[in-house]
């Protein structure tokens, strides 16, 4: 990644810090939000993507602005603490962190928010870790081959508008203000399934039934 290139080891100690603190603030901050019970869900589901597309596409365009200053060829500027422009650079990489906790908040919160199934729900979320881990496996082995910067760049920037894009549909047509379904309260003996529990209770009517008979 460019900062590992960029900076100094104590820049990049201080960077990684600052972004895992405001990944919290961030997932803090979006959950809050999304649970908000003032708003009914569906308006916290499509404010939610609006507000996380609109940061996407605004982070990563400041991010533009350094990545233009940097390319494989340009030697390392190593910048340190103390050297001109790191507030702005430090700023830059609290915001991905924010964004990027708000990313995965918004993620799994609209999971949740699509079933009450746990098997499902757990399809969902392996469905979505595999294709998270293979796009990180495939990001590694782009810049092992040494593609340039702007390239990777803007590929990522695209996906994550692209991904937020493909996931209006579901949003709008998939997110209702509950999820609760005929199904949550089905019981056995609905289906035809009886407990041994069951069985006793419905022996035990029949008994009930055959004395008032008798009488």
């Amino acid at each position: 990644m460019p900062s590992t290139i960029s900076f100094t080891g104590t820049n990049i100690s201080i960077f990684l810090l600052i972004r895992r603190l405001f990944q919290i603030f961030g997932a803090l901050g979006f959950g809050t939000f999304l649970d908000w019970s003032r708003f009914n869900r569906r308006t916290r589901a499509l404010s939610g993507w609006v507000v996380l597309f609109i940061l996407v596409n605004v982070i990563w365009g400041g991010g533009l602005a350094f990545e233009r200053k940097t390319s494989r060829d340009i030697p390392s500027p190593r910048q340190d603490i103390f050297d001109p422009g790191y507030v702005g650079h430090l700023f830059l990489y609290m915001f991905y962190g924010f964004l990027d906790a708000m990313w995965q908040t918004y993620t799994y919160w609209l999971m949740g928010a699509l079933s009450n199934d746990p098997r499902k729900l757990a399809y969902f979320a392996g469905f979505y870790k595999s294709i998270q881990s293979a796009g990180a496996a495939v990001a590694w082995r782009i810049d092992a081959l040494k593609a340039p910067y702007q390239a990777i760049f803007g590929s990522s920037w695209g996906l994550c508008a692209a991904g937020l894009l493909f996931a209006l549909p579901i949003v709008w047509a998939k997110i209702n203000n509950s999820n609760i379904h005929r199904e949550d309260y089905i019981t056995a003996s609905d289906v035809g399934i009886n407990s041994s529990h069951d069985k006793e209770q419905e022996q035990e009517r029949e008994r009930e039934q055959r004395v008032l008979n008798d009488a």
